[in-house]
């Protein structure tokens, strides 16, 4: 590198300094999205163990209802 190219990166770099401004989040908002973060975990478990049960019960009653299908149509071939 030479010292044309230093001094064009460090104008450059200063010009982005200038031009993006640094933010100051609200602190209640980090706070609050800290919390969601962080107790998400605990939710998102809760509920995949209440989806698991409701298939797991949509599932039974599924083949309970397959079942009686089943055997209505095995009886009702037999009767003919």
């Amino acid at each position: 590198m030479n010292v044309e190219n230093v001094k064009m990166d460090l104008h450059l770099e200063k010009e982005l300094s200038n031009a993006l401004n640094q933010i100051k989040p609200d602190p209640d908002f980090v706070n609050q999205l800290y919390r969601k973060i962080t107790q998400t975990g605990q939710v998102q478990a809760e509920a995949i163990r209440k989806g698991a049960s409701l298939a797991v019960i949509g599932g039974a009653l599924f083949a309970g209802a397959l079942i009686i299908w089943v055997v209505k149509m095995v009886r009702g071939k037999n009767r003919e």
